[in-house]
């Protein structure tokens, strides 16, 4: 297999999983077959890296301690799995979550992500449109969002873009933000890219340091709100206390009942405590439950969300699952690789709209104590793929020059040539 040809497979079974997502609500089988399409992605990941002989370097040290840490949480799951919703939940979900850093290993290569992207733009960005309308009539209302995901980046290389294109990622992005306005968290990631991407035209005034600033900012204010909340003083998830007014809209329930909701009511606060304490009643909290995750949930308790023998498979809070799975060492390292990819973006790097893509990374960390579903998708996979990019000394030297050329080249193929660089 040509290594073009197996980037565009890539890409592609990404979109078919993601395009499963819609539908899984009609179709049984969709699980099962967005399963098969993943370990096949996953397979030809594994033979990209072994034809480009990816060796282990002093930056990408940290990913592979995480991949190593996520592959003893695999052997562990073998031995813990004890009936057919542990077996579901480890063969079908959290052991191709735990392998999908190796994404990242592809990132680093700023050709092969750039090829990726390409392939995503020509293929799959057509495709959206039939997205568009499957999510219309599915329960997963925000099908459409996900499934244009790296939006969130493209948004950020606006600035290095053609007019022609500079309109489409906007529409796209537009269409995006309202195709389902009760899904916050879309929201937020649009309008914080923009942010981002607005920040470049200030790039004179906003320098290196004041970005440093924002990055730390980002890994401190987590950790602050937690002391916070566990010291019962503040906490900003109970925004009901200090946001006055009626924030509410009718959502589509999974019983396909019109519900009212708020956007200012506390999601976050209970799964937090559940975790938590399932984690020290159980003595998982250090090591993890392994790749056969669950936590003991009340709430959940006997509901379409119940895994197997160990509770709850997963949470809708990312850096909680981490801890589910990986326990506190797991997301120590977790920090670790969105704290260096950050680091070497904002400190290391000879163009702007790298250190915005660290910026990115180092929200998209901050954002997990909030949501940031680890599941094998779209927003995951690509999430892995520019921390990658991350890595790659070879982008992050890049100058503001040749950074538009690589830029545009993800658009129009006469900008670039598919070259397996360091």
């Amino acid at each position: 297999m040509k290594l073009k040809t197996g980037l565009l497979f890539i890409t592609l079974f990404i979109g078919i999983k993601q395009t499963l997502f819609v539908v899984e609500e009609y179709w049984n089988a969709s699980t099962y077959i967005g399963g098969a399409v993943s370990y096949l992605l996953m397979i030809i990941v594994l033979y990209i890296l072994f034809k480009i002989e990816m060796q282990i370097t002093r930056l990408n040290l940290i990913l592979f301690v995480y991949l190593i840490w996520g592959c003893i949480a695999i052997l562990r799951g073998f031995f813990e799995a004890e009936d057919y919703w542990d077996w579901k939940v480890f063969l079908l979900y959290n052991f191709l979550i735990m392998l999908l850093p190796l994404v990242s290993l592809l990132g680093s290569k700023n050709k092969i992500t750039q090829e990726i992207l390409f392939t995503y733009v020509k293929y799959l960005f057509p495709l959206s449109i039939i997205v568009f309308f499957l999510s219309l009539k599915s329960i997963n209302t925000d099908g459409f969002a996900r499934f244009v995901s790296p939006i969130y980046y493209l948004i950020i290389f606006i600035p290095l873009l053609s007019q022609k294109w500079k309109i489409r990622i906007v529409l796209i992005a537009v269409v995006s933000f309202f195709s389902c306005i009760d899904s916050r968290s879309n929201l937020i990631r649009i309008l914080f890219s923009f942010g981002l991407m607005s920040v470049y035209y200030l790039r004179h005034i906003i320098n290196k340091k004041i970005l440093e600033f924002i990055r730390i900012l980002l890994f401190i204010i987590p950790f602050s709100l937690f002391i916070l909340a566990v010291s019962g003083i503040f906490n900003v998830f109970d925004m009901d206390s200090y946001i006055k007014g009626d924030y509410s809209y009718t959502e589509n329930t999974k019983t396909g009942e019109n519900e009212d909701q708020s956007f200012t009511s506390d999601t976050r606060t209970f799964i937090y405590e559940e975790e938590i304490q399932s984690g020290i009643i159980r003595n998982t909290w250090l090591f993890g439950e392994s790749a056969v995750a669950g936590y003991i949930s009340e709430t959940f308790f006997e509901s379409i969300y119940t895994g197997g023998s160990k509770g709850r498979s997963a949470s809708e809070v990312g850096i909680l699952n981490i801890f589910n799975s990986l326990g506190l060492i797991g997301v120590v390292i977790y920090t670790l690789v969105f704290f260096y990819a950050s680091f070497l973006c904002v400190n290391r790097s000879r163009n702007y709209i790298c250190k915005l893509l660290g910026i990115f990374i180092a929200f998209k960390w901050f954002y997990s104590w909030i949501e940031e579903f680890t599941d094998f998708d779209m927003n995951y996979f690509f999430l892995w793929l520019i921390i990658g990019l991350c890595f790659s000394e070879s982008f992050r030297t890049m100058t503001n020059k040749e950074l538009t050329i690589w830029v545009r080249g993800i658009f129009d193929k006469r900008y670039r040539k598919l070259e397996v660089t360091p």
